[in-house]
């Protein structure tokens, strides 16, 4: 999909209510169904890439660029559009004296992140509730069972049931969506999601679906009913748009460039920074696939990736491991949230066919050869919060501004 460019002086500040007005084809719901499968069995052709002539990384990049998205009547929602900000832009980081100050209150609300299983999160920065990729409600099957079927090992295979221990359906402020195939926009969990909704007294305002464009489709078939519940926001590599706790607490949502999930010449998928109360930033990407030109620029304090290389008929789908390593460097980042997204309770004809490698100990084992001491690996179980190291961050904030 391409979503023709305005003029910000006659556009005014609101997102479309609802995916920019577009009107999605059965072409585009049969790309979808196609992508799924496509994904799943890895475009086994890109073994052989080499023997094509397929454009290189750079070539590719212009594809990448910023767009700018349809004009529509501003929705009713503390949500609001700063306009296309670029990656190199995001929220300027506080002066000393001010990330002094915090040191004696990291501020509004926790900062924390649970890992639901797969790619699954929440994640609770500073008063802001942003639930990521959620997969929560029965089996991920690519809608092909007998091929692939996958659930969860530890937490219960419902939203309700999800939601009655961890509260995950409790004060959202966002969902983010990284992704348009059926891990990441899952069409069972959106359903409840869309009914819990429902059968709530009404929000304030629209709760927002930050998406990558190819989620389109499957978001537009749930919630094509359903403007006063959701606003879906698609964002490209680029984009951002602000996030609002409802304590007036903001984070910034940026979209950066994330998995390529199908052929070469297609968009890539998102990946996304947000950039936290106190100027610090969160980077996550589930596949840990970049390509480093790409998010030249980007910085991050805190990285979630996967720590596992996973392969199917031999081609990376998943790209731990020391990729991984090579990626928080090259966001300078200092504290890891380790995921391992294929731990699933599988059966299915595909099970036997996709290989794992690696883990959490072998990735701290990486870490600390390239760095001892620098990195803190947070310690991430299904299920269980777990604490971000915001006063070791800002006192090194501290420690290098006034250095």
């Amino acid at each position: 999909q391409r979503f023709p460019k305005q003029e910000p002086e006659a556009a005014g500040t609101g997102f479309p209510s609802f995916i920019c007005q577009q009107d999605l084809s059965s072409k585009s719901r049969r790309r979808a169904r196609f992508m799924e499968i496509f994904g799943l069995l890895a475009f086994v052709a890109l073994d052989a890439a080499d023997a094509f002539a397929f454009p290189s990384p750079a070539a590719l990049a212009p594809s990448l660029r910023p767009l700018s998205l349809a004009a529509g009547p501003p929705f009713r929602s503390r949500l609001r559009r700063d306009g296309n900000a670029r990656l190199s832009m995001g929220a300027a980081a506080p002066a000393a004296s001010s990330v002094a100050g915090a040191l004696s209150s990291t501020a509004d609300g926790p900062y924390r992140l649970t890992w639901l299983e797969g790619n699954s999160w929440l994640w609770e920065v500073g008063g802001v509730r942003l639930l990521v990729d959620p997969v929560l409600e029965g089996a991920l099957n690519f809608n092909i069972p007998s091929l692939y079927s996958g659930e969860k090992r530890s937490l219960p295979r419902t939203l309700d049931g999800v939601s009655s221990s961890l509260g995950v359906t409790d004060s959202l402020d966002a969902i983010l969506i990284t992704q348009g195939l059926e891990d990441h926009c899952h069409a069972r969990t959106l359903n409840k999601l869309k009914s819990v909704l429902s059968s709530r007294p009404p929000r304030p305002s629209p709760l927002p679906i930050v998406t990558a464009p190819s989620a389109l489709p499957t978001l537009e078939s749930i919630f094509s009913d359903s403007t006063d519940l959701v606003s879906i926001v698609p964002l490209r590599p680029g984009e951002s748009v602000p996030v609002y706790g409802d304590k007036g607490v903001r984070v910034d949502v940026t979209a950066t460039s994330g998995a390529l999930v199908g052929p070469p010449w297609q968009d890539r998928e998102n990946g996304y920074l947000v950039t936290m109360p106190q100027g610090l930033k969160l980077y996550y990407e589930p596949h840990c696939d970049y390509i480093p030109e790409l998010i030249k620029g980007v910085s991050a304090d805190v990285v979630i990736t996967p720590v596992t290389y996973q392969r199917i008929f031999g081609y990376a789908f998943v790209k731990g491991g020391q990729n991984a390593v090579s990626l928080i460097k090259q966001l300078g980042a200092r504290v890891v949230a380790p995921m391992n997204n294929g731990e699933l309770e599988a059966k299915g004809i595909l099970t036997s066919l996709i290989k794992s490698e690696g883990g959490v100990e072998p990735f701290k084992a990486l870490l600390a050869a390239d760095h001892p001491n620098r990195y803190i690996v947070m310690d991430i179980q299904p299920g269980q919060p777990a604490d971000i190291p915001i006063k070791e961050l800002l006192q090194d904030r501290v420690a290098v501004e006034t250095a």
